[in-house]
């Protein structure tokens, strides 16, 4: 299954950006690419192996918004958006409860000002 062989390229992805604190907008955009494909292709696939990839997926979307940076900011817009333009909600509830309970979550009374720019906009946008 496809899955098997992007899965180690995203963990790897997010494993180098962990410990090295260098957010690549070159790899994130491609690491965005392959998770947006890898969704987009699953629709097609059984139950169960849809669930493999959300079950992997669901706990990394913090992550994965947490290193957005302001050179990164479109490359997860443009994605999201990609992934869900025009589609049925309930294909991607895990992505959607994610996003309105970001812009819930949203601490406009401490956070930074780059955190407010984007959160609440990003998450609006995809609603």
């Amino acid at each position: 299954m496809i899955f098997e062989l992007i899965k180690p390229i995203v963990d790897g992805y997010l494993a180098e950006m962990d410990s090295t604190k260098v957010y690549d907008r070159h790899k994130t955009r491609a690491m965005w690419e392959f998770i947006c494909g890898l969704i987009r292709g699953a629709e097609e696939w059984s139950g169960n192996n849809r669930k493999l990839v959300w079950d992997w997926l669901t706990p990394k979307l913090p992550e994965l918004f947490g290193n957005i940076r302001h050179d990164t900011v479109k490359c997860w817009s443009i994605s999201i958006e990609f992934l869900i333009n025009g589609r049925d909600p309930r294909r991607y509830p895990a992505l959607f409860h994610f996003l309105i309970q970001t812009g819930l979550d949203a601490d406009f009374a401490n956070g930074s000002s780059f955190d407010c720019a984007y959160t609440l906009p990003m998450v609006a946008d995809q609603q």
